[in-house]
């Protein structure tokens, strides 16, 4: 646990909310804006769908692709966590990849505070079918 006065993964919101705005996305919770994209913490729970694959766990955002795909997005406070924040990233995936409604394309890992900088990493999930 942080001591008092150390950066905390709530740094990563304000990072990945203005990135994400930067990059033409409407932050708004999808459930509340008909052109909103963004579910940050626990909005998705007000996604039926989401909420049944997720149950408890929370990234720290699912963007809306499209009513079919989503793009999870997960933060950890210290530069040596990026590989844990995308691990995190892919087990979210996987559970919402379990749904045959909604799916997980892509994931990010983001680490770091407004102190010490950011670092990101991304990743494509492909599904692979081998036919005989």
């Amino acid at each position: 646990m942080p001591r008092r006065g150390e950066s905390t993964e709530a740094d990563a919101y304000k990072f990945i909310d203005d990135n994400l705005k930067l990059k033409g996305w409407d932050t708004r919770n999808p459930s509340r804006h008909p052109n909103g994209q963004v579910y940050t913490q626990n909005e998705y729970r007000s996604h039926d769908e989401l909420l049944r694959v997720l149950g408890q766990k929370t990234p720290e955002a699912i963007v809306k692709i499209t009513e079919s795909t989503v793009w999870v997005i997960e933060s950890k406070r210290d530069h040596k966590d990026l590989e844990k924040a995308l691990e995190e990233a892919k087990d979210y995936a996987n559970r919402i990849n379990t749904s045959g409604i909604i799916k997980a394309k892509f994931v990010s890992g983001v680490s770091g505070n407004e102190h010490d900088s950011f670092l990101q990493k991304a990743r494509i999930l492909m599904e692979m079918s081998i036919n005989k």
